[in-house]
């Protein structure tokens, strides 16, 4: 298990002061590294091995405001291996007070041909810690919204990670920045995201969404590449304005 405490800064915030979902996602992201650097899975071991691991699904809860300025514990385990997926979990703290929650799947894809690996595959152990609690679970299925309105995302080249794909924390910008005006001035309470196909640099995404029976649904149509990049529910704390 890894640990970490992270002062928030300016630029980790929505105008309201309130931290932006891709800001923790992007925490998260480089603690889970760390965690995984820390068994001996490194990025270089597995790059040498023409593997990676990338995020599947996520589904993550706000139980508590993080603003500008405070100084938040992020912890991370790798929970348990199901199927394909390697399940991790987080949990981050504010003094005593848990504000989040999250779960996250991973899966080892061959980095030439983008085929899913076994778990079996990778080069050395991999723990399963069966640690932090974490009362929310990934979604199986998301549903689409029902709209054909969609606005156009072109890749950008800042976008990109070492995978040579758009960083899975940018979908939650690019969420955000969707929905339907005006956009609650709330706590985001929980979002579920599934991460179906990927987007390279240059590749044009419809990106729609919907809200309905209190939920915001998204999602974003990989033109280029015809394929679904992603589906997501999001919903805000203390209910939510169409």
């Amino acid at each position: 298990m890894q640990k970490s405490k992270i002062k928030i800064t300016n630029y980790d915030v929505f105008e309201n002061g309130r931290i932006k979902l891709s800001s923790i996602l992007r925490y998260m992201q480089e603690l889970a590294r760390e965690d995984s650097d820390a068994c001996g899975a490194t990025y270089e071991l597995l790059r040498s091995h023409n593997m990676v691991f990338v995020i599947t699904k996520l589904a993550l809860e706000f139980h508590g405001d993080i603003y500008d300025g405070d100084e938040i514990e992020l912890s991370t385990c790798s929970h348990s291996i199901q199927g394909v997926a390697f399940v991790r979990r987080f949990v981050a703290t504010k003094g005593e007070e848990i504000v989040m929650t999250a779960v996250t799947d991973w899966v080892l894809m061959n980095f030439e041909s983008r085929h899913v690996l076994r778990p079996a595959a990778i080069p050395v152990p991999f723990p399963e810690e069966h640690m932090l609690e974490a009362p929310i679970e990934v979604k199986r299925r998301i549903e689409l919204p029902d709209t054909t309105e969609y606005a156009v995302h072109r890749v950008r080249y800042t976008e990109l990670d070492e995978n040579r794909h758009l960083n899975n924390t940018v979908y939650a910008d690019i969420m955000i920045d969707n929905l339907p005006l005006p956009i609650p001035d709330k706590r985001i309470d929980r979002c579920c995201i599934n991460f179906n196909g990927e987007a390279c640099y240059g590749d044009e995404l419809h990106v729609t969404c919907k809200f309905c029976d209190g939920v915001y649904l998204s999602a974003a149509e990989n033109v280029t590449g015809g394929k679904q990049c992603y589906t997501a529910e999001l919903t805000f704390a203390g209910g939510n304005n169409a």
